[in-house]
């Protein structure tokens, strides 16, 4: 099996201008049980999200907090371990638009490979979340 690995895309318009700001409106919108509707256009203008997904991806802990940097490594073991039953490859890209500066992506790909059980990675230097420079 093939497994595509790469961080959610969250417009980093967004991001940058205000990095809480889309989690903010997500949480509100769910707290005012609009929780299926889709996010607005800027606050990811490539894929339409509902503020579930986007709350989703984005808050610390999340359904789809899968893939995070500050996920400790029981957290990570406890997402992706059901994974060390099958052969996996994650292709990481190194020059991950998402992925904030900070985050040393090196150690993160290995963490990941260790919770999915020693997993085959794939480093990709130069290519941006899509995999499409």
């Amino acid at each position: 099996m093939l497994m595509r690995l790469l961080l959610p895309a969250i417009s980093p318009s967004l991001s940058k201008k205000a990095p809480h700001e889309g989690y903010m409106l997500a949480s509100k919108m769910i707290s005012g049980g609009q929780g299926s509707e889709l996010m607005p256009r800027e606050a990811n203008p490539d894929v339409p999200m509902t503020a579930y997904r986007y709350h989703s991806l984005c808050a610390y802990n999340g359904d789809d907090d899968l893939f995070s940097s500050d996920l400790s490594e029981d957290q990570l073991r406890q997402r992706l371990g059901h994974m060390s039953h099958t052969s996996c490859q994650i292709i990481f890209s190194m020059a991950d638009e998402y992925v904030p500066e900070y985050v040393d992506k090196k150690a993160l790909v290995e963490r990941l490979c260790r919770a999915m059980g020693s997993a085959e990675k794939v480093e990709i230097e130069w290519e941006n979340h899509a995999l499409s420079n």
